[in-house]
């Protein structure tokens, strides 16, 4: 084997608690690379934190195999949040070798705050509704938040979302939305909803109008 290294999420990344590792290598003739075993360390970059090894020889549950040189990992447990520098090893029957490369990353499981300020206006031509709605800078602890996109739902039932998902008509990346689909011209009253989501994946709480 000539070398192991991370391949995602990728240096500088911010992931939800439950991330998908992929570990990749080259295998270069014994041993064979089913025989390889991998590790993955995660050491926190905050004082007083606690770190992770997830050490394939020890516990094979969570290790799968990826594509062509690639293995995968996903913690039996979610992740703390913070900031961690993650590095990768492989034994090949005799000892252990390092990653090339070092990789950092940030877990964040705090979604962001709810979706204020939504307003369901006729657009000027009468056949379209034009949404808006304050753009989501914190998350739900009050913290800074960059919100990677807008998630709006609709639904022609009142407290239908109590039994069932309501369905999704749009991701977007900016606070508006024009929806132009035949129904929400007709004069029938439809129900909207929208959420945000950051970064890692996590999605707010809904919003209803």
């Amino acid at each position: 084997m000539s070398r192991v290294f991370p391949v995602s999420p990728a240096d500088g990344a911010v992931v939800g608690p439950r991330t998908v590792f992929q570990v990749g290598y080259e295998a270069l003739g014994q041993p064979h690379p089913r025989r390889l075993r991998f590790r993955i360390r995660l050491d926190p970059l905050q004082p007083g934190a606690e770190g992770y090894v997830f050490d394939q020889r020890q516990r094979k549950s969570g290790w799968m195999v990826g594509e062509a040189e690639r293995v995968l990992y996903r913690a039996r447990k979610p992740l703390r949040d913070g900031l961690y520098r993650w590095e990768v090893a492989a034994w090949n029957g005799l000892e252990w070798v390092d990653g090339d490369d070092v990789f950092k990353i940030r877990v964040d499981s705090i979604p962001p705050a709810a979706v204020e300020g939504l307003r369901v206006v006729s657009h000027r031509d009468g056949g379209r509704l034009f949404l808006e709605w304050n753009p989501v800078t914190l998350d739900r602890n009050g913290a800074p938040e960059f919100v990677a996109r807008y998630h709006v739902y609709r639904y022609e039932r009142r407290g239908t979302f109590r039994r069932v998902r309501s369905p999704e008509v749009a991701v977007v990346d900016l606070p508006r939305f024009l929806d132009s689909e035949p129904r929400a011209a007709r004069s029938v009253i439809l129900y909207y909803r929208v959420t945000a989501e950051d970064a890692a994946g996590n999605e707010g709480r809904l919003l209803e109008q």
